[in-house]
């Protein structure tokens, strides 16, 4: 409630993606090419509306319907991706990357943050707002990127990929809660 208007609508967003989670699970979606079909309509759209409308800062709402328009259409393919028939190229490959996606979407802003700055203290790089697709900047972005993507999969290989252990665990202690809970109330009841 006390935050931006901007981060405030923006989060809409975040929760079509988390709802898109639960929904996932309850809906069989349609076929992937309906989905990409539906993606594709909605990126063509908004690039052909934009150009079409002349830069005059219409302001946050129509920035965000677009960007809302880009969001329903991605997540129409994503949640119908499963239904892709045909076998996915360089599935190890994709399978690894996406072992530490949590962990590249919780650190990938403060670490951009702090190798930006060390960067600029250290060898005088400046970090530009916008790239000026110069090659010293594409080197720059992708030293960036690799930087950002070496540190979390580093982070996760002692964080995310414990989950599935801290889970179990922490399932083992809940139900021994439960049955220690349990036992006291009808240790109460018989007393």
């Amino acid at each position: 409630m006390v935050l931006p208007l901007t981060i405030s609508l923006w989060f809409v967003m975040w929760g079509l993606g988390a709802g898109l989670a639960v929904l996932d699970r309850y809906w069989v979606g349609w076929p992937f090419f309906a989905g990409a079909t539906i993606a594709f309509v909605c990126l063509i759209t908004i690039r052909w509306l934009t150009a079409l409308l002349p830069d005059t800062g219409v302001g946050v709402a129509t920035d965000f319907v677009v960007d809302l328009a880009v969001a329903l259409g991605y997540s129409a393919a994503l949640v119908c991706a499963k239904n892709l028939k045909r076998r996915v190229k360089f599935w190890p490959l994709h399978r690894a990357l996406a072992s530490f996606s949590y962990t590249v979407y919780l650190v990938h802003f403060p670490t951009m943050v702090f190798a930006a700055a060390a960067l600029k203290e250290i060898f005088d790089i400046g970090f530009w707002l916008q790239p000026t697709g110069t090659v010293d900047a594409m080197i720059y972005l992708g030293a960036l990127l690799a930087l950002l993507y070496g540190y979390s999969w580093i982070f996760a290989a002692f964080t995310e990929a414990y989950t599935d252990a801290v889970r179990s665990r922490l399932s083992s202690v809940i139900l021994a809660l439960r049955h220690q809970a349990n036992f006291l109330v009808h240790k109460k009841v018989f007393e």
